[in-house]
């Protein structure tokens, strides 16, 4: 939990499949032929060919980033931790502020801790330190509509 959004580093997705194990060279060159054709992420078409799970992205990415990979069926959501940030950029960002942590960072789960953009517009936005744990994405999509109901 106490990596910063801004030492995330940077892979594409199907290097970090393929050097964690969970892909072949040869299923990635499949999953981006079939993404030429059909458009979408990789992470979906990867999904749709039966390759990985939505689940096991996370956790590859969850460890290449070196943050933790949280179950939100399992956290309690701090309802004012979520009001620190709008539900559209929530939304936007595929991200969701969880709670205040002892050292008074943010914890925000996101499914693309990754995307720099939103990582900087995300700090301008809360204007307080936080810290990424990453989530599922179908899960993170449920606790985005649970928490902004």
């Amino acid at each position: 939990m106490n990596a910063d959004p801004a030492q995330i580093r940077w892979l594409p997705l199907g290097s970090i499949l393929t050097g964690s194990g969970l892909i072949t060279p040869e299923q990635l060159e499949q999953a981006l032929e079939a993404q030429k054709h059909r458009g979408g992420r990789l992470g979906t078409v990867l999904v749709e060919l039966g390759m990985v799970t939505t689940l096991q992205i996370a956790g590859a990415v969850a460890d290449q980033c070196k943050l933790p990979l949280v179950n939100l069926d399992d956290v309690e959501i701090d309802a004012e931790a979520v009001k620190l940030l709008t539900e559209q950029l929530a939304r936007r960002y595929d991200a969701l502020p969880l709670q205040t942590l002892p050292d008074g960072a943010l914890l925000v789960a996101m499914s693309d801790p990754t995307n720099l953009r939103a990582t900087d517009d995300l700090q301008l936005a809360l204007g307080v330190t936080f810290r990424v744990a990453v989530a599922e994405e179908t899960q993170l999509a449920q606790a985005l509509s649970r928490a902004y109901r």
